[in-house]
């Protein structure tokens, strides 16, 4: 915190000209400006070059998550499967956003023969194992909805599917609902969020976490339930929604829903734009 802030204020060295600048953001963004000392330790934030997978399968989420990201004035590269398996991943990009896709339509693409050759295929094994060499070199994968089994299934974090043993005639089943969730609100992902929060849920995962990772999100020891319907809800209490795990040198963070769902849970974009940012931070026990 500085000068009684909660964490998650920024802090800007005194220059010439930033107090106009500054002037003119508080009246256009409502951002609320005040004078303070600087802190003792934090966050080094810097304009996170980021890359936003976009899959030849026409995914629907992709188009929305571009959306949100321009209308929120967030630079970003499209990055294909060509260029994601040809490498080097990390000496361009910081974060890497993957949409709500599949595991068999991420790794397959569509059918050869389907489309001509560069519109087939998926990213392959080469280009989960460039996703894995990215994050192990210092970058920051975001999965989204069905994406994290990808992390799921490739990464050793500590983290697997809860709902992958569930009964079959009495499976848990959430169609598009708010849930509830309780949050870790001193995570960086969560700054400026209170708890608990509601969460669109669309038939996303749902984790299981051991001690190695961090669980931001975590469901409620009752039924979440706020609007909708939900079905065999035990299932998923005590279980988490969104988790944040070191590998590497890196980190994937693992959203079990779509904080942009159809560009309409305004909510929880705060979580996808903390995320972003802090994916490409870095943190200071000391500021100069």
């Amino acid at each position: 915190p500085v000068g009684g802030l909660k964490p998650g204020a920024l802090w800007l060295r005194s220059r010439d000209g930033l107090r106009a600048k500054l002037q003119v953001a508080s009246k256009e963004l409502g951002v609320q400006v005040l004078r303070g000392r600087k802190p003792s330790a934090g966050y080094r934030l810097k304009p996170p070059r980021l890359a936003l997978y976009q899959p030849w399968t026409a995914n629907m989420d992709e188009g929305w998550t571009r959306w949100v990201l321009e209308r929120y004035e967030f630079p970003y590269k499209t990055l294909h499967d060509a260029e994601l398996r040809a490498g080097r991943l990390a000496a361009r990009y910081d974060v890497i956003l993957l949409p709500d896709v599949g595991l068999k339509s991420l790794i397959n693409g569509n059918t050869p023969g389907s489309r001509p050759p560069e519109y087939t295929g998926g990213i392959g094994d080469r280009g989960a194992d460039e996703l894995m060499a990215f994050v192990r070199e210092g970058g920051t994968l975001i999965c989204m909805g069905n994406s994290a089994r990808f992390a799921l299934d490739r990464f050793d974090i500590g983290v697997s599917d809860a709902l992958k043993d569930q009964p079959k005639d009495d499976r848990f089943y959430a169609p598009g609902s708010v849930l509830q969730v309780d949050l870790a609100t001193d995570h960086p992902i969560t700054y400026g969020r209170t708890s608990p929060a509601p969460i669109y849920f669309a038939q996303s995962p749902v984790f299981k976490v051991d001690d190695r990772t961090l669980s931001i999100a975590d469901y409620p020891d009752f039924n979440p339930l706020m609007s909708g319907w939900i079905h065999n809800d035990a299932l998923i209490r005590k279980q988490s929604a969104l988790i944040d795990a070191a590998y590497g040198k890196g980190r994937l963070i693992l959203f079990g829903f779509r904080p942009q769902h159809r560009a309409q849970p305004h909510g929880t974009f705060k979580m996808l734009f903390n995320a972003i940012y802090y994916g490409a931070s870095e943190k200071v026990t000391s500021i100069p």
